[in-house]
């Protein structure tokens, strides 16, 4: 619970917080009588640091040595130890965290209890993949795909780009103050969550029925497009929240109207459009 239980511990169990398995499994078996649908979040991002696979790749032990993103220290003009880049957290200031037992840094675009995935390790897909067909063999209709913008990092691990001075002192936040080519969109996030999806067609294939794969991006408009599925299946829909970025309590009219415009002037054909209108927790 470092960041409202999106540190997960176990993707396979459910935390005392909120039940048992056999909780959840009452509950799906009296929604499904009522016609009700389930759809579970999956975060694929990151895990907690007290997951059994950061523990285990702390102590560099086979295969989970690479299931986190690694990188050894830099020093300084006064040989003291500074992460490999200047790469912030969303949650502000860096976003790397020394490992003194392995003795390096690991990534976490978030909080540090929050060590980022890596998805160029083919046994740590694997298990993604394997988590999402745990949830789907127990019935469920689908998923919201937690913060995918984020899952891979540039291979050179540069630093990013600074916004002009001007710009960069407005912001509090030091995530605000950089762009964030090196860090987000990366044209192999929409391949894994291609890859996503293929397991998802793998239950409607047996049975005919669609399992719903939603995304959450907050990202620019072009990028959040592609990933709808465009040729390739990849999400059903991203998540809308262009009424919640550019809307407030004066706008008008003409204001929700171009808001609108804006999704569905840029959606592909044949694709459906949502409309979030709030994400308070």
């Amino acid at each position: 619970m470092a960041d409202f239980g999106y540190d997960i511990s176990d993707y396979n169990a459910i935390d005392a917080v909120y039940g048992t398995m056999d909780d959840f499994v009452s509950l799906h078996k009296k929604l499904k009588s009522l016609g009700i649908k389930i759809i579970l979040d999956f975060v694929p991002n990151h895990s907690s640091d007290e997951h059994e696979w950061f523990e285990k790749s702390v102590k560099k032990i086979h295969p989970y040595t690479d299931y986190y993103v690694w990188r050894d220290a830099k020093y300084d003009t006064n040989n003291s130890r500074i992460p490999p880049n200047n790469w912030q957290s969303l949650f502000s200031n860096s976003a790397w965290t020394w490992n003194e037992q392995r003795g390096q840094y690991y990534l976490h675009q978030f909080d540090p209890k929050q060590p980022d995935l890596n998805y160029r390790s083919k046994e740590l897909v694997k298990e993604m993949k394997n988590n999402l067909r745990f949830w789907l063999d127990l019935g469920i209709d689908g998923y919201r795909v937690d913060a995918v913008p984020f899952l891979f990092e540039d291979l050179q691990f540069l630093d990013e780009i600074r916004k002009p001075e001007e710009l960069a002192k407005k912001e509090i936040n030091t995530y605000e103050q950089y762009y964030h080519h090196n860090t987000m969109d990366l044209p192999e996030t929409y391949e894994m969550i291609s890859q996503f999806r293929d397991v998802i067609e793998e239950y409607k294939l047996k049975d005919g029925k669609t399992r719903l794969m939603l995304v959450e991006a907050y990202t620019t408009i072009n990028y959040t497009m592609d990933y709808y599925s465009q040729g390739t299946p990849r999400a059903h829909m991203p998540f809308n929240f262009n009424f919640i970025a550019y809307l407030t309590k004066t706008s008008s009219a003409y204001d929700i109207r171009n808001t609108i415009n804006l999704w569905l002037d840029n959606m592909p054909k044949g694709q459906w459009a949502n409309w979030v209108v709030s994400n308070d927790k």
